[in-house]
């Protein structure tokens, strides 16, 4: 895809916003190529080759906004973003303080955040880079206590942003990002460490995977056996602090989601997001493509029943889409929509949480967990503040804190209680939950 292609599709959105009426209209054209390799144990597990294309625009008028999205560059689906856009313009309110397009633009090219380096960057190169992290970890595993993972992706993105009136205005921007993961192999409940890098410069993969198995074997030398928990009780905010990371399992466009129909927990279980949940504090009656917001039913039963999807990846599955489009950063208006959650609420068997402390004499009472994490299907978390329970299930000593992971899907199938009534956290509406590991009596 040329940077003319994109600059004609970003005209033509402006001109058919312009057909309709619109006094201010923005349009942007994206082209993404993305290069993924991991490597598991020294053996290529993935690689991929990614490429997207996009159109997004932006109109407004008497200080309200609307906006759309499309995968497709044809003249057809180009005009039916336009006319969401423009008719989701006409029928919100004026944002406050009102609305506006900048002035002239012109014509420039971002250099900063450009490195040509990165543009030739091939799946081979990739897949070296990746090879390097695992290296790094065998290097400092001399006892074969870790099993080691290395993923790498490269992105590079041409972006052209056409303004009424304004001109084009056109970015080439590339990202290099990796991932270094050490698990030990006697203890799958520990794992550590995440790291990202920009540039191919500033990436050292041998280095970045030793810090990984360093932090791995040092945190197994700190947890002794008696102090990893088989009973977790997760407070309200802990299970908000979880929650908003492992709804990634139900994001259609994640790599490792769960499959639909899929038992992943109790019969009495059931999390579903209330897009339009009076209280809730991500609410909204429009997603950010235009669709209709409703309730999105993720579990019902115990059984995976829906997934969260943007128009793309609804129309890439054959599915429904959910409404559940986001755009994120600093210019939104400039990003394609990522998919999101706005409130994820739970449902179970109505316990109280005094009732779920005394279920769990022995095990932890976690109150809120840190650094979360989900890679692949894994779930890591710090549990921290937390506290033993006594065997009158009350809070007793408080505890340092505890490094944990687990299977994702051993999380979901563990919980064994849930609290009832709500507190309304951003983007979550949380319970407190009994987690009660799969392999406990």
């Amino acid at each position: 895809m040329t940077e003319d292609q994109l600059e004609s599709a970003a005209e033509m959105a402006v001109f058919d916003a312009e057909k309709l009426g619109a006094r201010e209209a923005e349009a942007y054209a994206s082209s993404i190529r993305s290069l993924r390799a991991v490597i598991v144990d020294g053996h290529l597990y993935y690689s991929s080759i990614f490429n997207e294309v996009g159109v997004g625009i932006r109109i407004v008028e008497d200080g309200a906004t609307g906006f759309s999205f499309t995968n497709s560059l044809t003249k057809k689906d180009i005009r039916d973003a336009v006319e969401r856009a423009f008719h989701l313009c006409k029928s919100s309110k004026p944002d406050f303080p009102p609305a506006t397009l900048p002035k002239s633009l012109g014509k420039n090219q971002i250099g900063d955040s450009y490195d040509p380096r990165i543009a030739k960057i091939n799946v081979e190169s990739v897949i070296n880079l990746a090879k390097e992290i695992v290296d790094g970890i065998n290097e400092v595993d001399k006892k074969h206590e870790l099993s080691a993972t290395g993923s790498v992706k490269s992105v590079e993105l041409i972006r052209a942003v056409d303004t009424s009136g304004a001109g084009i205005v056109t970015e080439s921007v590339t990202m290099l990002e990796g991932l270094a993961k050490a698990t030990l192999r006697s203890d799958p409940l520990t794992t550590w460490t995440e790291w990202n890098g920009v540039r191919v410069g500033s990436l050292d993969g041998a280095s970045e995977g030793s810090t990984a198995a360093e932090n791995c074997l040092s945190l197994k030398k700190q947890m002794s056996e008696n102090e990893r928990p088989s009973l977790l009780v997760l407070d309200r905010q802990a299970f908000a602090s979880i929650m908003s990371v492992a709804w990634r399992v139900f994001d259609a466009s994640w790599g490792d989601r769960f499959q639909m129909g899929q038992q992943v927990g109790e019969p009495f279980l059931s999390i579903y997001d209330n897009e339009l949940a009076p209280n809730g504090i991500s609410s909204r009656g429009f997603d950010d493509e235009g669709l209709k917001t409703s309730v999105v039913h993720l579990v019902q039963s115990g059984i995976v029943s829906s997934y969260l999807t943007n128009y793309r990846w609804a129309q890439k599955l054959k599915i429904n889409p959910t409404a559940s489009a986001f755009r994120y950063g600093d210019r939104p208006f400039t990003s394609a929509p990522d998919i999101g959650p706005t409130n994820i609420s739970i449902s179970g068997d109505g316990q109280k949480l005094d009732e779920m402390l005394r279920s769990a004499k022995g095990g932890v009472h976690v109150v809120d967990a840190r650094n979360v994490r989900l890679i692949g299907k894994t779930l890591t978390f710090s549990a921290f503040p937390a506290y033993a329970i006594s065997s009158s299930g009350e809070d007793s000593t408080a505890l340092r804190p505890l490094d944990l992971a687990m299977p994702v899907e051993t999380f979901f199938r563990g919980i064994a209680g849930v609290e009832s009534g709500k507190k309304e956290y951003p983007g979550v509406s949380a319970s407190a939950v009994l987690l009660k590991p799969l392999n406990a009596p």
